[in-house]
């Protein structure tokens, strides 16, 4: 699935390849969407965070709203009906709205890597560093960033 690497990274587990009980998998071999095994650990990071607002990634008062009221509540409302692609949607749809940095990120390193531009993501997740000269220097804007993951998805998403 499309969003399988999304998770890997919301997961912190940022490498090319992703560590599932004690086995590494390539990013094609990621079974998020598919099985249980799999999306479980992930609902689970998100059910039992303890979100009290002083987590770094709820910027603000309507974030931590939005996440409360919606996100959250609508991704724990869907596991007991055992429907995993509704569930698996609404990982990704938490992912979208309450880790921004991670979602955007992630497609905007896609949108390079599809242009043949040398990047890496920054250790925090919130960054990209692009390739000038042999010296991977230039740090992109969050702008810039949200940019050109919206491109990315508007492209290759949207058809």
């Amino acid at each position: 699935m499309i969003h399988n690497k999304l998770i890997s990274y919301f997961m912190s587990q940022l490498g090319y390849m992703y560590e599932f009980k004690g086995l590494l998998y390539k990013e094609e071999d990621l079974q998020f969407h598919k099985s249980w095994d799999w999306l479980m650990p992930v609902v689970s990071k998100i059910s039992n965070s303890g979100f009290s607002g002083n987590e770094d990634f709820i910027d603000s008062t309507e974030r931590k709203l939005l996440f409360d009221s919606k996100e959250r509540n609508l991704l724990l409302d869907l596991v007991p009906y055992g429907n995993i692609d509704d569930t698996y949607d609404a990982v990704v749809r938490f992912i979208k709205y309450c880790r921004p940095e991670i979602f955007n990120v992630y497609y905007a390193d896609k949108w390079f890597r599809l242009h043949d531009i040398e990047c890496i993501l920054g250790p925090n997740l919130k960054t990209i560093y692009i390739n000038v000269d042999g010296h991977f220097e230039l740090e992109l804007s969050e702008k810039e960033i949200e940019h050109r993951a919206k491109e990315y998805i508007n492209c290759h998403l949207n058809t």
